[in-house]
């Protein structure tokens, strides 16, 4: 590697006009890899600029984006947040197609392993792993509470994998710590009076009952959902990889025995052992088995009765202590575009813009803040364009414009990334979908669901559900699929601002 005067010297040795025009080259190859065209240019602007900043934020080889990225200031969040921040920061990076970023995170898991082994306790070293609130990138972390935080750390790991995959990686890297992080809470679990495995008083983040977040209690969600989650995931590795150890045994048993979700039939999902969703939270935490994780369906109506149940209940709170925070309505346009709630995901959106960014596109709390404009990034792409997530009823499945708004009748994207690598590009006019491209990254079985009338496609069988058509696709890697008229790969065209919305954050 070159030290930073020989760098200076060999740069110099070039001709001004050539290194620019290399910068300019790089730059524009890179924006054109994930476009985006929407008719509310604020929305859009802030894609444009979380794309500059996530580059500018991260680099293959170094640490991974913190809470306030490279930008120096004086700030009260000098490390990374792991009950909510940095994993809400990174799934803009799988979404808009770019590895060398999306990388960072967990090319340093890999290669910092013993800061997680090492945040357990000694005696639980030999095959554990967690972490605590918080992780400084070169001194580590250390277990305090919430569970769940190392297991939400590995599901944004399993998703860049869906996005970026690659087994060899899957089997030695990821598989082995998401073990080392299952084993650690079956070690902390309680056998109670029914038979059930309950776990320990803890903190739902950062629900504040009454009195401090830092009340503790007992069979939180959080951490319910995300062992629910990881016992799930552990188990199918082992069949994948015909791992036939006791571990795997004792996954099984674990994953029959665990407590469920605590729901309340008059408010919906709880945040734990008698803890109905009484006051005003800032965090989702007590809703990650719908969002992120997708253990509760879309499309089973009486898990999106308890979801929609769960979310107007959360939104309904009255104020009270800190508030509602821009991740708030970030994560609830997310939960209402995989609902198909394009209306009410842009209410959520529109008032995370009007009272949260700062007219740099930071967000603040005390400090200036990276995760939350990131986060509005990639629920913009799941409201506007394509989503694919977990469903228990729907696996290998993309949604394409399912969940645009009324109020936007043209939606263009190229070259966005979906699970298992295909990359996906749509055109939406005059409130149609007119066509959709699908390149295949891997091979297998894929079941594309978009809205409005049928479309020819080059491949698969096509049915009807609802107002939507399900196209089923047995597809080969690198082969190119269309649904409708035309080709989209290649379209740049340019969607019109709507009902007069200005340009913002730039001049985009």
């Amino acid at each position: 590697m070159l030290k930073s005067a020989d760098l200076i010297a060999e740069r110099a040795a070039h001709p001004r006009d050539d290194r620019l025009a290399a910068h300019y080259s790089v730059w524009e190859k890179y924006f054109a890899s994930s476009y985006v065209s929407l008719p509310d240019k604020r929305i859009e602007a802030n894609h444009w600029v979380s794309l500059y900043k996530i580059r500018a934020a991260a680099r293959p080889g170094s640490v991974p984006i913190d809470l306030m990225g490279p930008w120096f200031r004086s700030t009260p969040w000098p490390r990374m947040w792991l009950n909510l921040n940095l994993q809400i920061t990174y799934p803009f990076t799988w979404e808009s197609n770019q590895l060398d970023v999306a990388r960072t995170l967990f090319d340093y898991i890999d290669t910092h392993q013993q800061h997680f082994i090492d945040a357990v306790p000694e005696e639980h070293r030999a095959d554990g792993a967690s972490c605590g609130r918080t992780w400084a990138p070169f001194a580590g972390t250390e277990f305090k509470y919430e569970y769940g935080n190392f297991l939400w750390l590995m599901h944004n790991y399993s998703r860049f994998l869906e996005y970026f995959p690659d087994e060899e990686r899957r089997k030695e890297r990821y598989y082995p710590m998401l073990k080392r992080g299952v084993n650690f809470v079956l070690a902390n679990l309680v056998e109670g009076e029914d038979g059930r495995l309950h776990f320990p008083p803890d903190i739902s983040p950062e629900y504040q009952a009454g009195v401090s977040h830092s009340d503790k209690i007992l069979d939180t969600n959080y951490n319910i959902a995300l062992m629910k989650w990881a016992l799930g995931e552990a188990i199918w590795h082992a069949e994948r990889y015909e791992d036939t150890s006791g571990e795997v045994a004792r996954y099984r048993d674990a994953n029959r025995r665990l407590v469920g979700l605590l729901v309340d039939p008059e408010t919906g999902l709880m945040v734990g052992q008698g803890y109905t969703m009484d006051w005003m939270h800032r965090h989702f935490s007590h809703l990650v088995a719908f969002y992120p994780l997708g253990l509760l369906s879309v499309d089973r109506p009486s898990d999106r009765a308890l979801v929609e149940k769960s979310i107007e209940r959360w939104l309904d709170r009255p104020q009270w202590g800190w508030g509602f925070k821009g991740y708030t309505y970030t994560a609830a346009t997310k939960m209402y575009a995989r609902l198909g709630d394009g209306d009410r995901g842009l209410a959520a959106l529109q008032q995370y813009f009007n009272e949260f960014p700062q007219p740099n596109t930071f967000y603040r709390e005390t400090g200036p803040v990276i995760e939350t404009p990131l986060h509005a990034a990639s629920a913009a792409l799941e409201l506007a364009t394509v989503q694919s997530f977990h469903s228990p009823s729907e696996p290998n499945t993309v949604r394409v414009f399912t969940s645009v708004p009324t109020a936007w009748a043209d939606v263009i994207f190229n070259g966005l990334r979906i699970a298992g690598g295909h990359e996906v590009s749509g055109i939406y006019r005059d409130e149609r979908v007119e066509s959709i491209t699908l390149i295949a990254g891997t091979s297998g079985m894929l079941r594309v669901v978009y809205p409005g009338e049928r479309l020819p496609s080059t491949s698969g069988v096509s049915s009807e559900i609802g107002r939507h058509q399900v196209l089923m696709l047995d597809v080969n890697a690198g082969e190119t699929v269309r649904i409708g008229s035309r080709e989209v790969r290649d379209a740049s065209s340019v969607v019109e601002g709507a009902n007069g919305l200005s340009h913002h954050f730039g001049l985009n």
